[in-house]
């Protein structure tokens, strides 16, 4: 008796398993592109230049200066928009590392 008990219960738990899985319409959809997992975004090394870089240019503490944005300019070049405690600044860097202008926001 009670092993029928426990292979009924095994097969209730199954079939709800399965309908759940039914029910769902298939995989989940990918997750949204990020700043970071996007294709046309400046390598973080490159972000990290433009923040040191940002930080000087303004005279803002550099633990609290972050890269919040980038996107691929012209060429091997890069735009990082980057928040240095309440400003902001565009740097343009190079994919050489090389900062070729920052313009407070």
């Amino acid at each position: 008796m009670f092993r029928q008990v426990t292979r009924s219960a095994a097969l209730v738990i199954l079939l709800a398993m399965t309908a759940a899985c039914a029910s769902t319409g298939g995989p989940p959809p990918p997750p949204p592109q990020t700043v970071r997992s996007g294709a046309d975004t400046a390598p973080a090394d490159l972000q990290l230049v433009c923040a040191n870089a940002v930080a000087i240019e303004l005279n803002t503490n550099p633990d609290k200066t972050l890269p919040i944005s980038s996107v691929k300019a012209q060429g091997e070049s890069y735009q990082v928009t980057v928040a240095a405690d309440q400003r902001q600044a565009n740097c343009f860097v190079t994919a050489d590392g090389v900062v070729q202008s920052i313009v407070p926001l």
